[in-house]
C-alpha cells in the first residue's frame, strides 16, 4: 500500500517539477533504478525513511506528503490552506 502511495505521489511531483527519473536520481544521489522502481510501485520493500526524506527534499515536499500521511505538499501549502479558510470565514461573516 505504501509503495503505491509513494509511487503515485512521486510521479506527480516529479512531473510537476519537470524532472526525469534520471534527473531526480542525480539530485537525490540515488540510482535511477531505485527511482524507477519507486515510480512503478515495484520497490521490493517499503522505502526507507532516509530515501523518503532525500526524495521529498529534492522535490520540495514534506516527507509525510510522499507517504500519504498529510494532504499538504509542504509548509507553504499548509499555510495557504489556513489563509483560504480564514478568508472564507471572514467573507461569510
Amino acid at each position: 500500500m505504501i509503495n503505491r502511495i509513494v509511487g503515485e505521489t512521486l510521479n506527480a511531483l516529479r512531473k510537476e517539477k519537470h524532472y526525469s527519473q534520471e534527473k531526480l536520481a542525480d539530485v537525490c544521489g540515488m540510482s535511477r533504478e531505485t527511482i524507477n522502481q519507486l515510480c512503478r510501485n515495484k520497490y521490493k520493500s517499503a522505502p526507507s525513511e532516509y530515501n523518503i526524506r532525500k526524495i521529498a527534499e529534492a522535490l520540495g515536499a514534506d516527507p509525510l506528503y510522499l507517504t500519504g500521511e498529510t494532504e499538504y505538499i509542504n509548509d507553504n501549502d499548509y499555510l495557504a490552506s489556513i489563509a483560504n479558510k480564514y478568508i472564507e470565514t471572514e467573507s461569510i461573516g
